[in-house]
């Protein structure tokens, strides 16, 4: 067992002090995440708010139970859970498929050319192919931690936020949250993009 100090940030209220040192909100699991890529640690707690009493709730209200899904640098998607969907494979094979048209393009031939428009049709294939793997795991994620609303972060400004995250990230979560959007209904879970720091 190892026992460790961690910091939490200068700004008040922190989520730690909103959610975990509350009275409203119940503990439910924490988890530690080490990213190889930049050798840092990510301490992920989960938290549910109480039933609030009856008499309090106006009768169109129903209590939901929210996955949190975001952009994360190292990570195409990271969800309340804890759960992280890597990028290595996936980067991997950006990189593969953008070396094979470089060497296309240098050659100028009409029969390098049709190969480039087959590259192009199969890295499309690949690229929905994988997005919709992980789409299928969160909504998974999603059903097996009785979620009733998927959200996501809203991508607006990820550049001033997430200046590091590479363009095919945003990219496969936009494509993420579409193909979620469209698995969803039929699970009886609805999707919604919100503020990032309304996600985790």
């Amino acid at each position: 067992c190892v026992e460790c100090a961690f910091e939490l940030p200068a700004d008040s209220p922190t989520p730690y002090e909103q959610y975990v040192l509350s009275e409203d909100y119940e503990f439910r699991a924490s988890t530690l995440q080490y990213d190889k890529a930049t050798d840092e640690f990510y301490f992920h707690i989960t938290t549910r708010k109480y039933d609030t009493d009856e008499s309090e709730v106006s009768e169109d209200t129903e209590h939901q139970t929210v996955l949190g899904i975001d952009l994360g640098v190292n990570s195409l998607a990271v969800a309340s859970t804890g759960t992280f969907w890597q990028v290595d494979e996936y980067d991997h094979w950006c990189r593969e498929f953008e070396k094979r048209r470089g060497e296309m393009q240098q050659r100028g031939t009409q029969a390098a050319h049709n190969a480039l428009l087959r590259l192009g049709k199969r890295e499309e294939a690949w690229r929905k192919q994988y997005i919709h793997t992980i789409a299928n795991e969160i909504v998974s994620e999603a059903i097996e931690h009785d979620c009733d609303v998927i959200v996501f972060e809203d991508l607006t400004d990820i550049r001033e936020r997430l200046p590091d995250t590479k363009w095919h990230h945003i990219w496969a979560f936009r494509r993420l949250v579409e193909y979620v959007s469209y698995k969803t209904p039929e699970q009886g879970v609805s999707v919604e993009e919100v503020e990032p720091n309304h996600t985790s």
